[in-house]
């Protein structure tokens, strides 16, 4: 009510007296005044003595109440893109170490001296270079022995 006292505190409105700037205030929320943007503007009298500062608060409930909604939608937005990138990232990884780890079996196999094994590998990527550049080893290491 206009002739209750307030005793709280708000850092912009001293920042306002102290700078003699005018300062706007984050969005505030509470239970019993809702939603508010608040701004405090220096006065000046007209010979620009500093004489006191003006505030407004201006009703901040849609505002509120878009970020809110907002808020959900990002976290919703976010757990799923982090699962999604996630399970990218699972896909990648099986997609390049399967066939890493098939041709160093292969290779430890031939290290062991089973000469009949093969190093097929029907991919045109970096892997399939490997492996045909393997194959290729493979097979002049078996004409010379």
């Amino acid at each position: 009510m206009p002739t209750e006292i307030e005793n709280n505190h708000y850092q912009d409105l001293v920042e306002a007296f102290a700078e003699k700037t005018v300062k706007v205030s984050d969005l505030t929320y509470s239970d019993k005044w809702g939603a508010a943007v608040s701004t405090f503007v220096p006065l000046f009298d007209s010979e620009q003595n500093f004489i006191g500062v003006l505030g407004v608060d201006v009703d901040g409930t849609e505002i509120h109440q878009l970020m809110t909604e907002h808020r959900r939608q990002i976290i919703i937005i976010t757990i799923i893109s982090t699962i999604a990138g996630l399970l990218l990232v699972y896909l990648m990884t099986r997609y390049v170490l399967t066939p890493l780890q098939l041709l160093i079996h292969k290779i430890h196999r031939v290290k062991e001296g089973d000469l009949r094994t093969r190093l097929d590998c029907e991919r045109n990527d970096e892997i399939g270079q490997l492996a045909s550049a393997l194959m290729k080893w493979y097979l002049s290491f078996i004409s010379i022995n």
